[in-house]
């Protein structure tokens, strides 16, 4: 698609007033969300869109979000890939996140669908935001950034049916959804929910 026949497609969209998400949508709808604990509809959204929604405003208090990529660019110390198998192994998404360069690093099993990536994504953000909470500058700690992990995970299990039916109320299409995604899955062993924090049970493999 060419990017005159792209941005008439983009226009045509937004003029039917389609509420599809993508991932710069997802990406404020769950910041919202996660500070105000609600979902906004697209008027509430588009002060802080550009580019038809497609791109997040500069400025936007909002972390870096690397969607569906390669386990060996998410994750560059086995230690952290470790940490997010212990917490995620029984998910279809593994999370990593640097907090100097406030990035959050999605990878993807092979069967995650829509409702999944949605989950990777509001995760993503309550863990920015929690860590974003403690206003330190110093550098976190393993053990610290599990434990982070571990309850922002908690967080969106419990908020995540609220999350969904809300969108589902305020008319977003997420069976029609541009995701950011590279394309990238990978495939781990879930092990038990009475393995919870070992990770030797879950090896991931690429396909």
């Amino acid at each position: 698609m060419g990017p005159v026949h792209f941005a008439m497609t983009l226009a045509l969209l937004n003029a039917a007033r389609f509420e599809v998400l993508n991932q710069t949508k997802l990406t404020l709808i769950s910041r919202q969300f996660v500070k105000q604990g609600d979902v906004p509809g697209m008027d509430g959204l588009k002060p802080h869109e550009r580019w038809f929604g497609e791109w997040i405003k500069p400025g936007e208090d909002v972390p870096n979000l690397k969607l569906g990529i390669p386990v060996g660019k998410a994750f560059l110390q086995s230690e952290k890939l470790e940490m997010a198998l212990s917490v995620l192994k029984n998910d279809n998404y593994l999370l990593s996140y640097n907090t100097s360069s406030r990035t959050a690093c999605i990878v993807l099993h092979k069967s995650a669908g829509a409702n999944d990536i949605i989950k990777a994504i509001l995760h993503s953000i309550k863990l920015d935001h929690d860590i974003r909470q403690l206003d330190s500058n110093d550098a976190l700690s393993t053990e610290e950034l599990k434990s982070l992990l571990q309850s922002s995970h908690s967080w969106t299990k419990e908020k995540f049916p609220k999350f969904v039916a809300e969108l589902d109320a305020k008319d977003w299409e997420s069976d029609a959804v541009f995701w950011g995604d590279t394309g990238s899955r990978v495939e781990w062993d879930r092990g038990t929910e009475d393995l919870e924090g070992d990770a030797t049970a879950a090896k991931p493999k690429s396909e």
